[in-house]
């Protein structure tokens, strides 16, 4: 299976770099893949070939391309298929009415749709953020919009995050998390 992943450097596509790609198993959060390089494919996407893939299991995947960008643009994250099926059926669980369906009609599909693609880092913003004296960023806020026109203000604000990083003394990343206030 091949893992796709698009950079950009200020919003436009960027070439000629070198990602590398972890995958992580979900179910005992084993690191299957550490590092591994990742082929240019062109106009800013590059690939990789999971040859391991098991479309039972459930996979966590971040890609870094590198200190050359921004922390924004550098590190693109994902689950594979399985894992979304997870989420489908655990919503039509929780709510009883199908893959997706919800009782208040298209504004609850909507309201998940809005909160899936924010996730996704559409119509996302990082401020207040904090660096270490190496320039690696230590904590930010996260906020997702579903109007794009209100990206940095407070309006239309989907939710808000805490992005917390650590790093050693490389300036190698130790932990990443985002927390949901």
């Amino acid at each position: 299976m091949y893992i796709i992943a698009f950079y950009t450097d200020d919003g436009a596509p960027k070439t000629g770099l070198s990602p590398t790609i972890r995958i992580r198993k979900v179910s005992d959060n084993s690191l299957l893949v550490t590092d591994a390089a990742m082929a240019e494919l062109g106009d800013g996407w590059y690939k990789y070939d999971y040859g391991a893939y098991d479309e039972e299991l459930d996979y966590a995947v971040r890609c870094d391309a590198g200190s050359s960008l921004t922390t924004a643009d550098r590190y693109k994250y994902a689950g594979n298929e399985s894992f979304i099926d997870d989420i489908n059926t655990k919503l039509s669980n929780e709510h009883g009415y199908g893959s997706w369906g919800f009782a208040d009609g298209t504004a609850g599909i909507n309201a998940k749709l809005d909160r899936i693609l924010g996730l996704t880092q559409e119509n996302y913003y990082v401020d207040n953020t904090v660096f270490n004296s190496g320039g690696m960023m230590t904590s930010s806020r996260i906020r997702t919009y579903s109007n794009p026109a209100s990206i940095g203000t407070a309006n239309d604000v989907i939710a808000t995050y805490t992005m917390t990083a650590t790093y050693n003394g490389s300036n190698e990343m130790q932990s990443y998390k985002v927390e949901k206030v």
